[in-house]
């Protein structure tokens, strides 16, 4: 079976490498895209929270169910407006993940004093769900899922 002349022998064991070689690659790009796409949508999601804050923010405490109800026409969003942040059995997110949403939330040119000081985020990693907290200045919460 196996070939008795050295140039097949040669041969076979180099596409063989290749093909390893070429799986590995293939492997390492995959994985690569699924984290670049995790990334992409926690990005949207975080812009999209704070685009969500910013409306609501800047209407009155009347017009603000209306501004959610749109939002979620529009934009299929899942949001609230409560007293209270979001009550969930998700845990809260990671550090490193709370950092990136916050940086991925400077994207949105907000004057900086518009831009919220706390918020909670809850959830990502492992469980695949984002929920995102936002204070509003006056008390009430904009949660969005």
């Amino acid at each position: 079976m196996w070939p008795g002349s050295l140039a097949a022998r040669t041969a076979i064991v180099t596409l063989l490498g290749v093909a390893m070689v070429q799986g590995a690659g293939l492997v390492i790009h995959a994985l690569d895209r699924l984290d670049l796409q995790a990334s992409d949508q926690m990005r949207d999601a975080a812009v999209r929270a704070i685009s969500l804050y910013r409306s609501v923010s800047l209407s009155s405490a009347e017009q603000r169910d209306g501004v959610v109800r749109e939002a979620r026409a529009v934009d299929g969003v899942r949001a609230e407006i409560s007293l209270e942040p979001p009550l969930t059995d998700l845990p809260f997110a990671s550090a490193a993940m709370q950092r990136q949403v916050a940086a991925d939330m400077m994207l949105v040119p907000i004057p900086r004093a518009d831009r919220p000081n706390q918020m909670a985020i809850l959830g990502g990693g492992d469980s695949r769900q984002l929920v995102i907290g936002i204070p509003l200045g006056d008390g009430p919460w904009v949660n969005m899922w």
